[in-house]
């Protein structure tokens, strides 16, 4: 479970940390009366020399865990990538609901053959789907969530689409590491 979670937060923190946008915008839809907030378009060449600036300027949180992670071993996963686009879009009208954002993104999804492999509404609010082409070619996700914004409610949908294929088994290998090193910290900082 925690190994599932540390390479979840690794998928997502491979596409959010980043924050300088090709001139070329991402060609993500924007659901009608949102507003984009923040947007990632970073190609090949742009994506390791990006990350590497990035996480030393994440929050302590995400450089904790990533510390003992090998830059080299992240190029590994990503020498396949060609393209990593994101958008975060919040929508401050209380009528819409989070339902009606997640399923214009899941009709929404980029040109091609797609298939749904992950779904999930839970049961406080919130919705998460992941989507891969054959091959695992390309990840489109979108995840759809109540947050406080200058204390009122909006809702925020974060949209991300990647091109090329990521190296699932080093990435799980990278988060089994950050996994083991982060269950054995607090055991050793204990004296057990």
């Amino acid at each position: 479970m925690k190994t599932r979670s540390v390479l979840l937060g690794l998928v997502l923190m491979l596409v959010a940390c980043a924050g300088w946008a090709q001139d070329k915008p991402a060609d993500l839809p924007v659901f009608k009366g949102g507003e984009v907030t923040m947007e990632i378009n970073l190609g090949n060449a742009d994506i390791i020399p990006t990350l590497n600036a990035i996480l030393p300027l994440m929050s302590d949180n995400i450089s904790k865990i990533m510390q003992g992670v090998n830059p080299d071993d992240l190029a590994a996963v990503l020498k396949d990538v060609t393209q990593i686009e994101m958008i975060q879009v919040e929508v401050a009208k209380s009528s819409v609901s989070e339902s009606e954002i997640a399923s214009f993104y899941g009709k929404n999804i980029p040109e091609g053959k797609w298939s749904r492999v992950f779904w999930q509404s839970k049961p406080k609010g919130g919705v998460l789907a992941i989507y891969v082409q054959s091959g695992l070619e390309a990840i489109y996700g979108y995840k759809v969530e109540t947050k406080n914004v200058d204390g009122k409610p909006v809702k925020r949908a974060q949209i991300a689409k990647i091109k090329g294929k990521i190296d699932f088994l080093k990435l799980i290998s990278i988060a089994s590491k950050i996994a083991i090193e982060q269950h054995s910290a607090p055991a050793a900082a204990s004296g057990n």
